[in-house]
């Protein structure tokens, strides 16, 4: 056997031995799934009340590599008080399958009383192959009401402020300059449970650089960015100041929180749910602030409880 010979043999086996791994890797990808896509659970409405059903919507893959389907084939549920825990079955062609291994299906909780629950869920074949991916657990609370943030206004400073913290509150009640415009929204505290929320940043504007006044963002570039290039004029007073919704698409009990700036030196903003208020600041000289989604083209820049 001469040498040109050997090299296209060897260069054949090198082509073959590549080829093994790919082969086997698929054969055990489509024969033990689930496919490594994270399982996602959202709960509807997204701030449930007492009167209304929660539906919990399970998106859940069982392979990636078959074409005629996965689904929904059993589910058991096992509640322990405020704890449910949820054991899909997934297979082949079930009905409810969409295709590409995709499995969507609802589940009716039902109308719950107020409090805080915990949902773990899992489906079939996630512990054998190690798949953490296909357990999730989440936590939302039922509740009728939701704290408010009241709007107070300066007649000296022309300037807007806002708070739902209850000491802060008694004290610009008691008598400082700032009086109630009647004006609220409402907001949640980190003890709602729900591990989705955003943290909104609270800023005061030091008198030194001629301001006197707070600012608040959900927008977590929009904080970085006012705690690194305005430290010496904006100073950040907290990262909690109240929690809003995850994004800004507002819906499932969320309605849009508008923003105005008064476009002066010592600058303010103005914080509203109304539209019509929001409007009227502007045909005034106050700038629109926000961002604008197709579902809600009017610019807002949080989602907070209606």
């Amino acid at each position: 056997m001469n040498a040109s010979t050997v090299h296209r043999l060897l260069r054949l086996l090198s082509v073959v031995m590549k080829a093994v791994p790919i082969f086997l890797t698929s054969t055990i990808s489509f024969a033990f799934g689930p496919y490594p896509f994270q399982a996602q659970v959202d709960v509807n409405p997204w701030l449930p009340k007492p009167s209304e059903h929660v539906v919990l919507g399970i998106d859940d893959t069982l392979s990636g590599n078959t074409f005629d389907g996965s689904g929904f084939a059993d589910l058991q549920i096992v509640r322990d008080g405020s704890v449910f825990n949820l054991m899909a079955t997934l297979a082949y062609g079930a009905p409810q399958g969409m295709g590409l291994g995709h499995a969507h299906f609802d589940v009716d909780l039902g109308a719950l009383p107020e409090g805080k629950y915990t949902v773990n869920y899992d489906s079939n074949g996630s512990n054998f192959v190690g798949f953490s991916l296909h357990n999730k657990t989440l936590t939302f609370t039922v509740a009728s009401i939701y704290p408010s943030a009241f709007e107070y206004f300066n007649r000296e400073l022309g300037h807007y402020f806002y708070t739902s913290d209850p000491n802060e509150i008694a004290s610009l009640d008691a008598g400082t300059g700032w009086a109630r415009t009647g004006q609220s929204f409402h907001v949640m505290n980190p003890e709602i449970g729900r591990n989705d929320l955003r943290s909104v940043c609270r800023f005061y504007g030091l008198p030194q650089a001629g301001l006197d006044s707070h600012f608040f963002t959900a927008d977590g570039s929009e904080c970085a960015y006012v705690k690194y290039y305005w430290s010496r004029s904006w100073l950040l007073e907290t990262d909690n100041a109240f929690m809003v919704g995850p994004s800004y698409a507002c819906g499932g009990g969320t309605i849009p929180l508008y923003r105005v700036y008064n476009n002066r030196p010592d600058a303010n903003h103005r914080y509203t749910t109304s539209l019509q208020t929001r409007n009227d600041m502007g045909a005034i000289g106050w700038i629109v602030e926000g961002f604008g989604l197709p579902d809600y083209p009017e610019p807002h820049v949080m989602c907070v409880p209606q």
